[in-house]
């Protein structure tokens, strides 16, 4: 191994360690946090749980960091999640840490000073709420996943066999309807980037143009369609018999077993007319 490929494969593994570890650390602060709030202790008695647990001092302001970054957590899930769009919810990054959530937070500005006595006022708690909003949206703009409306289903349903052309934000209209809400053309597009040809949804995705004003549609196929599993099956039996095939006829001319090569042909004949009485010629 060249110091080149030795050096490219640790590469790998170090981001991939990385990745790992992000996720452990974004596990580890997530359910502890929820635990602080869970708990309904004070951050005095938090904080001296856990020094006598851990055997080391943890400071109420580290304890208080933990409890905001759990009562954002209980603010994302019962409304921060919404998207726009009906039934459209957001996913909380799983690798999120509380140092990660601050950045965030600290970028927010508060609308009073609510230190002090004042910091459980409604007015704080209304205030804190809507900088969580805020993180909310920041994440939104940094990529944070959104589950996905399954959409293909509509879209075949509502303009497959159609000569029209669209863009995603008429096919999106067309689907609300059915989708029971507004559907962002983002879910159409990516239904359609990922479409692929089944007997239960015999059409196959024709575009034209780039961007925003790119116009699709779904075309018939003509014949049989057949199912990825069905073509899985037939390579399982072929595979095989070609390798042997390929194999005999590799060897030296005297080797070669003519007994074995027809063996072979009529095994594949065999398969072959399997697959014609299943997918008979498109007229």
């Amino acid at each position: 191994m060249s110091e080149q490929q030795f050096d490219a494969r640790l590469t790998v593994i170090e981001d991939q360690t990385r990745a790992r570890q992000e996720r452990v650390d974004g596990y580890r602060d997530q359910h502890m946090a929820r635990l602080f709030v869970d708990s309904g202790w004070s951050q005095e008695e938090l904080a001296a749980h856990l020094a006598k647990r851990w055997g080391k001092e943890v400071t109420q302001q580290w304890v208080s960091y933990h409890l905001r970054f759990g009562r954002f957590l209980s603010f994302f899930t019962t409304s921060g999640c919404e998207d726009e769009a009906p039934g459209a919810r957001f996913n909380l990054p799983p690798n999120l840490t509380e140092r990660a959530f601050r950045r965030l937070w600290d970028a927010t500005e508060a609308g009073g000073n609510y230190s002090g006595h004042k910091a459980n006022t409604e007015a704080a708690r209304t205030d804190e709420r809507r900088r969580f909003g805020e993180v909310v949206e920041a994440l939104k703009e940094a990529g944070l996943s959104r589950k996905k409306k399954p959409v293909q289903k509509a879209i075949v349903a509502k303009i497959g066999g159609r000569s029209e052309w669209l863009t995603a934000d008429q096919i999106a209209e067309r689907i609300a309807d059915a989708m029971g809400g507004s559907v962002p053309a983002a879910d159409v597009v990516r239904s359609l980037r990922t479409f692929t040809t089944e007997p239960d949804k015999p059409y196959r995705v024709e575009k034209s143009g780039e961007g925003p004003s790119a116009r699709y549609r779904l075309v018939k196929v003509k014949g049989t369609v057949v199912s990825r599993k069905q073509v899985a099956g037939w390579s399982h039996d072929l595979v095989p018999m070609l390798d042997r095939l390929i194999r005999e006829a590799q060897k030296p001319r005297v080797e070669i077993s003519l007994s074995a090569l027809c063996e072979l042909a009529s095994k594949i004949k065999k398969v072959m007319e399997g697959v014609t009485a299943e997918v008979p010629p498109s007229e």
